[in-house]
């Protein structure tokens, strides 16, 4: 009749049959046991991922709660038991590169009560690898049409200020199909999970709403992958960078791959001078995400000759020797870096004179980053 998680204290005395009683014993001190433990933990919620690379996931969640105390919890994948953590958090080895991997947690306590499974927890390791580029095309038309093929009446080797870069560009105008285009030559592209395509144009009297478009063949015809209007996405006069990415979960990327830049104007007079196009091919890991689908971006006005850089500039412009000279109106030492137009540093240094050996670098085109500390410029030049 005693109760659970008590003490007491016991002693015991002898007695005679006419009442003479001992001296006391020594005391015992005794406590009951605790009842049993049957109360399960809470279930552990809001698991979240907080690192996914390709091999290996880390996550978390929230601490469960439980009447004596919470000893553990162990860790499932998939429905198999991999581990067992006395924290909130843990990390997961021997992954799979590019799978998808569910996880759920169970707590527990000293008791083994367990909780119910925690909602699973789905994520999917990066692709493996380093993504591979290969270059199909790299045209800035300075020597010819750059293994494009001139469309007909409407498609022009042009040379003059409508040009970003250097003397030359293609033009095209109107909308008479194929002689309003510029077309490259079949590629294989069955070894690429991506396209990537950056390039420059500039407009001229275009009309509200007239567009051109960058255009892909698989064999089957011609398709539109994006279209460019006056009005939405540009404006006359002026000068503009662009890039498109194309997946191959969206495209067909056959043996004999064709682009194909077209004018869907309604005049000889309607315009678009394309200049310093790129076409590279992505094979292997996760792909670049910092081109997007149809990303425009305004470069310059010719109309006013206002250039969005105003803080230095460079010559000769294209570079034909060896040496790149920086008039840059900060006396200021300053910091430089060469990147190519898919942001990958080249050149870097103190810009300590006027002048910058670029005899390293191939025939392209390039940005220079001037860094003085307080604000960062860039431009960009051509090195034939």
């Amino acid at each position: 009749g005693l109760q659970p998680s008590t003490t007491y204290n016991y002693s015991v005395l002898a007695k005679d049959a006419v009442g003479n009683t001992s001296a006391s014993s020594n005391t015992l001190a005794v406590t009951t046991l605790a009842p049993p433990d049957t109360e399960a933990p809470s279930t552990p919620a809001n698991l979240i991922a907080t690192l996914i690379p390709e091999t290996s996931v880390d996550f978390s969640w929230d601490a469960a709660t439980d009447n004596v105390k919470v000893t553990g919890y162990d860790v499932y994948q998939d429905g198999s038991f991999v581990g067992t953590t006395t924290n909130t958090n843990i990390s997961v080895g021997g992954l799979t590169a590019n799978t998808n991997y569910s996880f759920t947690v169970i707590a527990f306590d000293e008791a083994n009560n367990i909780s119910a499974e925690s909602s699973p927890l789905s994520v999917t390791t990066q692709g493996g690898g380093v993504p591979s580029n290969t270059v199909l095309v790299e045209s800035y038309f300075e020597n010819g049409w750059d293994g494009w093929i001139d469309g007909g009446g409407d498609a022009f080797r042009y040379s003059g200020s409508r040009s970003y870069e250097g003397n030359y560009s293609i033009r095209i105008r109107d909308n008479s199909s194929t002689a309003s285009s510029m077309t490259t030559s079949e590629f294989d592209l069955t070894a690429f999970d991506q396209i990537e395509v950056t390039f420059f144009f500039y407009a001229y009297s275009m009309e509200n709403g007239e567009d051109f478009w960058f255009r892909y063949n698989d064999g089957s015809g011609w398709q539109t992958v994006v279209s460019y209007a006056r009005g939405t996405d540009f404006q006359n006069n002026n000068f503009y960078s662009a890039s498109i990415t194309m997946s191959s979960n969206d495209f067909n990327f056959v043996t004999d791959g064709r682009f194909r830049f077209q004018c869907d104007a309604s005049a000889n007079a309607d315009q678009i001078y394309i200049d310093a196009v790129t076409i590279t091919g992505v094979s292997g890991g996760t792909a670049r995400g910092a081109i997007a689908q149809n990303e425009v971006e305004f470069i310059r006005s010719l109309d006013t000759g206002e250039e969005l850089n105003e803080e230095f500039t460079v010559y000769p412009n294209p570079v034909q020797g060896n040496v790149l000279y920086v008039n840059y109106f900060d006396e200021q030492a300053s910091a430089y870096r060469i990147f190519n137009l898919m942001g990958q540093t080249l050149m870097s240094g103190q810009l300590s004179t006027d002048q910058i050996n670029v005899s390293q670098l191939p025939v392209g085109v390039y940005v220079l980053e001037i860094n003085d500390g307080d604000e960062v410029n860039t431009t960009k030049f051509i090195r034939q």
